[in-house]
This record gives C-alpha cells, sequence and structure tokens, in this order.
C-alpha cells in the first residue's frame, strides 16, 4: 500500500472510530440530564435546571441520531476519504452550536446559582469533560473543542466572581482543562498507533492469503511435475510392461491365423488363443489406464472412498516389470477389504515413489525383496513398504523428509518425493515416516480408513 492511500485508509478508520464511540457520550449525557432532574424537581426548576435538562437532551438525541445516519450511510455506501472528512467537520459544527447553548446558559444563570449547584454543575462538566478527553481523541479539533465548551463557560462565570475562592476554583479549572488536552493528545497517538498496526496487519494478512495462494499453486505444480519425473523413470518398465503383451497378442494371431487356413479348424486350440488374446489385451488396457491416471491432473480435494487393494494394483501395474526385470522379489500382504476414504491418484504416487527409492537402493546397495503388507488399529490402516537392502545411515535419516535433499546422483533424482509425499499424507491427516526400529529399512504410511456408510 503507497503512502497515500495509507494516509486515505488511517483517516477513514479514525473518523469510523470517533462517531462509533461517540455513542457512550450520548448515554452518559442522558445519565446526566436524568440525575439532574432528580435534584431539580419538577415544581422546584428553576430557569437554569430547565435550561441545563433539556440541553443535555438536546445533545444526547443529537449525537445518537447522527451516529444512527453514520452507520446506516456506511451499510449502504464506502466510506471514501472526502467523505469521511465532511463527517467529522459536520461533527465539529454541531459542537461549536453546542458550544454557543451552553455558553448562554452559564452566562445567563450561572452567576445566580447557590455554591452546592455551583459544585454540582462544575464536576458534571469536570466529568464530560475526562469522558471526551479519551471518546473524541481520534479527532483534535474535536476533542479541543468538546473540553473547551465543558469548562471555558464554567471558568467564565468563575472569574467574574468577586470572592476569591471561585476565583480560586477558576484557575483550578484552568490547570485541569490543560491536563485534560494533554491527555487528549496522548490518547490520540495511542488510537492512531492502533489504527496503524491494525492496518499493518490487515495488509501482512493479506499478503500472507496471496503468498499462500501462490504456494499452493506452486506445490500442485511440483507435485504434478513429480509424479511425471516418476513415470519418466518408469518409461523403460513401462515400455515392456506393453511389449510382453504385444508379444503374446502377434504369436497368438499368427497360431490362430494358421488354424483359420486349415481345412480343419481346431475350435478349442482357437478360443484358447483367442482368450489369451482378449487377456494380453485386457493387461494392456489396464496399464494405459493406471499410466493416465496417476499422469493426470486430478484435483487435490477430490477423495473418495477406495479400495487400498485396487489403488497398489494400479500402482504396481506400473512398476511390476521393472521389479522383474531386476529380480527384485515383491510381497504383498494386504488385506482385500480395507477402505480408505483419499485422493487415489496422489496416495498411489505415494507408494509408487517409496517403491521406486527401494529399488534405486536395492540397484546401488543389494537387496532381493520388497514387502508391502498392512493391518488396521481402530481407524487407522498401517502400511508398511519394507526392503532388504542396506538401512539407511543416521545422518541421511536427519534430512531425509528436507525438499530437494537426495543422496541420489546429479540427474537422478529431485529430491522432492519424499517431502513431497508427507505433505501428501499430512493433508489425508495421516502420517509418513522411517521405521528406524525395524531390522530392514521400512517406511510406514498411516490413513485414516474411510466411512463407508
Amino acid at each position: 500500500m503507497d503512502a497515500e492511500l495509507y494516509e486515505t485508509e488511517l483517516d477513514v478508520q479514525r473518523v469510523d472510530y470517533l462517531l462509533s464511540a461517540s455513542n457512550v457520550m450520548s448515554v452518559a449525557y442522558i445519565i446526566t440530564a436524568v440525575v439532574t432532574y432528580l435534584l431539580f424537581k419538577p415544581g422546584e426548576m428553576d430557569g437554569f435546571g430547565h435550561s441545563v435538562f433539556y440541553t443535555l437532551i438536546f445533545i444526547s438525541f443529537n449525537r445518537l441520531v447522527y451516529t444512527m445516519y453514520y452507520e446506516n450511510f456506511k451499510k449502504r455506501n464506502p466510506i471514501s476519504l472526502p467523505m469521511a472528512l465532511k463527517f467529522e467537520n459536520y461533527y465539529w459544527v454541531i459542537n461549536i452550536i453546542i458550544a454557543i447553548f451552553w455558553g448562554i446558559i452559564y452566562i445567563e444563570y450561572f452567576s445566580r446559582e447557590s455554591m452546592s449547584v455551583k459544585l454540582y454543575v462544575t464536576t458534571i462538566c469536570a466529568a464530560l469533560t475526562a469522558a471526551g478527553a479519551f471518546i473524541y481523541a481520534a479527532s483534535l479539533k474535536i476533542s479541543f473543542s468538546y473540553q473547551c465548551i465543558n469548562l471555558l463557560p464554567v471558568t467564565y462565570v468563575f472569574i467574574q466572581s468577586p470572592e476569591v475562592e471561585i476565583k480560586v476554583l477558576a484557575g483550578l479549572s484552568l490547570v485541569y482543562l490543560a491536563i485534560m488536552l494533554n491527555e487528549s493528545m496522548f490518547f490520540n497517538k495511542t488510537i492512531v498507533k492502533s489504527i496503524t498496526l491494525n492496518i499493518d496487519k490487515t495488509e501482512i494478512l493479506k499478503d500472507l492469503r496471496n503468498a499462500n495462494k501462490e504456494l499452493v499453486e506452486k506445490q500442485k505444480e511440483v507435485v504434478h511435475s513429480s509424479r511425471l519425473a516418476a513415470i519418466g523413470v518408469m518409461s523403460a518398465g513401462v515400455a515392456h510392461e506393453i511389449s510382453n503383451p504385444l508379444t503374446v497378442i502377434s504369436g497368438a494371431t499368427k497360431i490362430v491365423v494358421n488354424q483359420l487356413e486349415k481345412e480343419h479348424i481346431d475350435r478349442k486350440k482357437v478360443k484358447t488363443y483367442v482368450e489369451k488374446i482378449s487377456k494380453m489385451t485386457f493387461r494392456m488396457h489396464r496399464i494405459v489406464q493406471s499410466l493416465r491416471t496417476i499422469s493426470s491432473e486430478k484435483q487435490v480435494d477430490i477423495r473418495e472412498i477406495s479400495s487400498l487393494k485396487e489403488i497398489l494394483d494400479q500402482t504396481l501395474d506400473l512398476c511390476g516389470e521393472k521389479l522383474r526385470n531386476k529380480d527384485i522379489e515383491l510381497i504383498i500382504d494386504l488385506p482385500d477389504e480395507f477402505k480408505v476414504n483419499v485422493n487415489s491418484v496422489q496416495i498411489s504416487q505415494v507408494i509408487l515413489n517409496l517403491i521406486n527409492n527401494a529399488v534405486d537402493a536395492m540397484e546401488e546397495h543389494g537387496g532381493t525383496w520388497i514387502r508391502i503388507s498392512g493391518k488396521k488399529n481402530k481407524q487407522i490402516v498401517k502400511i508398511k513398504i519394507e526392503n532388504n537392502g542396506e538401512k539407511i545411515k543416521a545422518k541421511v535419516i536427519e534430512k531425509l523428509f528436507t525438499p530437494f535433499f537426495s543422496t541420489k546422483e546429479v540427474g537422478k533424482g529431485t529430491g522432492i518425493g519424499l517431502s513431497i509425499s508427507k505433505g501428501i499424507m499430512t493433508d489425508h491427516k495421516g502420517d509418513l515416516y522411517l521405521d528406524e526400529n525395524c531390522e530392514n529399512t521400512c517406511f510406514v504410511v498411516l490413513l485414516p480408513l474411510g466411512d463407508t456408510n
């Protein structure tokens, strides 16, 4: 926010504080009017008592109506700086008009009253002055004029008195007024500082929201890039996954054609090879479907009740050939009945990333099997992805889930797989961690069970 807009927002909030707080003064005036009415009984109220009572009532309702109009206007229209300053100036003019009324009343009636009445009115004026010093502090010109309205007419009448005690009281009134004016400046600085902090906080929150929005977008891009990178690593394996069924289909097709060219067709043999062609076609369909699914831009917040076994099968369609080519045995111990409420694409990505990491580590340091097992603990599914390769070193464990940290050769690993995977699990109200107590390298995936109802 530039300096001009900042100052505009500051003044608009300052006036809003001023007019919102003025209702408190309206209540104070009404209470004072009631007390005055009770002290000056209706049958005994002289000109001064009547004037004080009705003037207090006039002021209180005047302020209430004005602030109600402001609040209503604010709901229907955005308050601009010119409009805010107009409201402030109009309020200041009202104070000046009220000052004239007060001046006439005091000068006309006050000097004739008894000392007890003078002390009562002076006490009221002092109390209202103190209240105004705080409540109207958002606008110094209104605060100053209001305090002068309350005390200067009284002080003027006291000065005119021939009695020394009354003149001393006038001096004390002026000292009190000076103190209250100084307090107004202090309160004004406090209010301006509070409004400034509020504006700064609003701007910071706005910047944080924008930064968070950008971060979420970047995270989506990184997740998708990580997924595509994993698919790139598996491209050779996927080629084998498709190549093998194609070889089978090609051979079976030749046998079927040869049978069809014979005079006596062996229908049983033809049926067997046609079924084999159908089976291999379905297998390739699953591989392509799995590849399309895991590379899709599926929305992060789209979650559904899914079979954990189906998610695993879909993932293995993309890496099974890679495991077979490297003579790595895959052991699955996962019940069919586990249902989870997840984004299946993201969970598949996590499992795929853990399997790829295990294969890369075993290729470099040795190992012969990967075991994927799962069990239920209350409403949590605990999935273990374990391999008998070399265990991860302690100094690596500390940085394992740090973004862009990788132990792989340059160009082979991005270092974003585990950190992204942990973030995905956190978003699913689950977890991903390394089980350091296991005798083998074992990553644990925790997922909440889905409510099938």
